[in-house]
């Protein structure tokens, strides 16, 4: 909560989003304990700077999903990127309309029977909401293994097989898919 706050001092803007919410630059910014910026498109708007600082992912976090993408064999920087786009890794967020809550904004009517199976009583821990999206998002990739079709029918995008037929995939496609690759990048530098 700290690192949000000294961003919208440092000039963000950010705006409540119905899967998530939206950071928007403002200015341009420099941060000296950051070793290098990533731009990412972001719904809607210009660019989106991410440095170091915002994609610290929290221990916790970093933890179950190196788990779950273990178990489901789902790379764990894509399911961090995921929680990161959905909630800025914040285990209590409620969509506007309070349907789709915490980290990874499980919609609990969609998903009541997969929280059943899996023994998910709590869409708030995050053990228990990574443990159903990534559950959720191994269906869809054993329906079609491209990472584009999966991440937009995760989504809930109208119309997710346009990407197999050589569309362009969507801005919150594309910025999941430039964070999962900035946090592995990051990674192998570290």
């Amino acid at each position: 909560m700290q690192r949000i706050l000294s961003l919208l001092a440092a000039g963000f803007c950010f705006m409540a989003g119905v899967a998530g919410y939206h950071q928007v630059v403002m200015s341009q910014i420099h941060y000296p304990e950051a070793k290098k910026a990533v731009y990412v498109n972001v719904d809607n708007t210009d660019l989106e700077l991410i440095d170091q600082l915002t994609l610290q992912v929290p221990d916790e976090i970093k933890i179950v999903c190196a788990k779950y993408g273990n178990e489901y064999g789902i790379d764990p920087e894509l399911l961090e990127a995921i929680a990161w786009r959905e909630s800025r890794w914040t285990a209590n967020v409620v969509s506007e309309n309070g349907t789709c809550k915490g980290l990874m904004q499980i919609n609990e009517k969609v998903h009541g029977e997969r929280m059943k199976r899996l023994g998910v009583t709590d869409i708030y821990d995050v053990d228990g909401n990574i443990h159903v999206a990534a559950d959720y998002l191994n269906e869809l990739l054993e329906d079609n293994p491209s990472i584009e079709y999966a991440l937009a029918r995760y989504h809930g995008e109208s119309r997710p097989e346009k990407v197999l037929n050589g569309a362009k995939p969507s801005n919150y496609v594309k910025q999941i898919q430039r964070v999962a690759k900035a946090l592995k990048d990051m990674r192998k530098e570290a």
